[in-house]
């Protein structure tokens, strides 16, 4: 009994936190979505929850060890997907990712992977919330500053990028400089 009880406390004690993290993106509501935008009327209709599943991803951290928070990792994953796949499906918007405006994001090995996802999560979350149908200038120093965020936050999960170490060293002037004349309007 009292093992039933502990393993209760303790699938309850995951879900809270789960919760707690994101209370507007619940496994039903992003299962749903996952089906959803496999078409263009699901990507109108699931737009928030993008927008949730893309916030999400950004502000949990990158995994450290598999076994460290399983299901959290999961729900990062499918996060992404459903990310990806709005991306792929909607008529909406089109993103353009382009290798000069990523420079430095596209590196090799995991940390390469998992600083591209960053970016595209902050380049959804800006045209959703923003309601524009490509990446401005702004939407592109927006995305940038994201995803140096989310690197500074999760260096010790991903390791060090020399490129983001770079941006991160110039002052904040020197850094949206550097960043525009890498902008290009598509």
């Amino acid at each position: 009994m009292k093992k039933k009880l502990l393993t209760l406390t303790l699938f309850v004690s995951i879900a809270l936190n789960l919760l707690a993290q994101n209370p507007y993106l619940n496994v039903d509501s992003l299962e749903l979505a996952l089906e959803e935008t496999k078409s263009e009327a699901g990507c109108f209709a699931h737009k928030s929850t993008v927008r949730n599943a893309a916030i999400f991803f950004l502000n949990t951290p990158a995994e450290q060890k598999k076994s460290e928070n399983p299901v959290l990792q999961l729900k990062r994953y499918k996060c992404l997907i459903l990310v990806n796949q709005w991306i792929e499906q909607t008529p909406e918007a089109v993103l353009t990712l382009d290798d000069d405006m990523m420079k430095g994001i596209l590196i090799r090995g995991s940390k390469g992977v998992d600083l591209m996802s960053a970016y595209i999560a902050a380049m959804v979350t800006y045209v959703i919330e923003n309601h524009v149908d490509k990446l401005t200038k702004e939407g592109y120093l927006y995305t940038m500053d994201e995803t140096l965020r989310y690197y500074v936050q999760n260096k010790k999960a991903i390791g060090k990028s020399r490129h983001m170490e770079e941006l991160l060293a110039l002052s904040e002037e020197e850094r949206k400089q550097v960043l525009s004349d890498r902008y290009k309007d598509y």
